[in-house]
């Protein structure tokens, strides 16, 4: 897999002119200029699918603003995808019902293993503004949600009248991994609308060793971004922004 990533990063600097280096982030937002596709065209590209395990938390419907879907279809990658809500899980069931190498769970990742208070957008919302799929916006991060939805609901209305809390299957990233029996895993995709970070402390990175972490990073702060970064690095991982992800990596 070193291998792997150094070619990756090879090919990026002769073919696209960039290179990747690691430049710490002080208070504010900084993207580099590489392309997560064009990384992930070559990663995919040199893997070996009957040697590769991944693992996505945030799942949502499996499509919708997903930056794996294609390459797991493409390349039929075995993997565990999780998504809590039981509606939106149906669909993740439907979209990878062609794709029996794909595992899904429909359960939350937690800090512990109980049931916890979930939150998402009422269908009211939905309707008030037009937006007739945010399925995607659900996480144990209220806060995340009443930012979000705040400039788009009517005026005088009041955020949490569009949000809804239900009781979701939450297991610890450590009983997930035993209950489904992971003994591997190469990538890690995360899309957990501001519990990311809670997520990548989860990792236990003696056990695992992904060469990859895609999470979504635009709703953290710059605290707890940097923070993550830092985690990162310590465990011998380089990164860049890309758009409202990070993308970690290892050789």
């Amino acid at each position: 897999m070193k291998k792997i990533i150094q070619k990756i990063t090879k090919k990026i600097e002769e073919f696209f002119g960039y290179t990747i280096v690691n430049i710490k982030a002080q208070n504010q937002e900084i993207e580099k200029r590489i392309s997560k596709e064009n990384f992930f065209d070559l990663y995919f590209s040199m893997i070996d699918p009957a040697n590769f395990f991944f693992l996505q938390i945030g799942a949502n419907d499996g499509i919708t603003n997903d930056p794996i879907y294609s390459y797991v279809t493409q390349y039929k990658l075995p993997g565990l995808v999780v998504e809590p809500q039981p509606d939106v899980f149906k669909l993740l069931q439907s979209t990878y019902r062609l794709y029996p190498m794909v595992t899904c769970a429909n359960l939350a990742v937690g800090n512990e293993s109980k049931t916890l208070p979930f939150f998402s957008v009422k269908d009211s919302y939905k309707t008030s503004t037009n937006f007739k799929r945010v399925t995607g916006l659900a996480t144990f991060n209220k806060e995340v949600i009443q930012k979000t939805i705040k400039r788009k609901i009517p005026p005088g209305s009041k955020s949490d009248d569009y949000i809804q809390e239900t009781q979701v299957k939450a297991l610890s990233l450590t009983d997930l991994v035993n209950e489904y029996k992971i003994n591997k895993i190469d990538l890690i995709q995360i899309d957990c609308e501001g519990y990311d970070n809670e997520i990548l402390k989860m990792i236990d990175f003696d056990q695992f060793e992904p060469r990859i972490i895609n999470f979504e990073s635009i709703h953290l702060s710059d605290r707890d971004r940097i923070e993550c970064e830092n985690l990162l690095e310590v465990h011998g991982y380089k990164w860049f922004r890309h758009g409202i992800d990070t993308c970690a990596y290892k050789f």
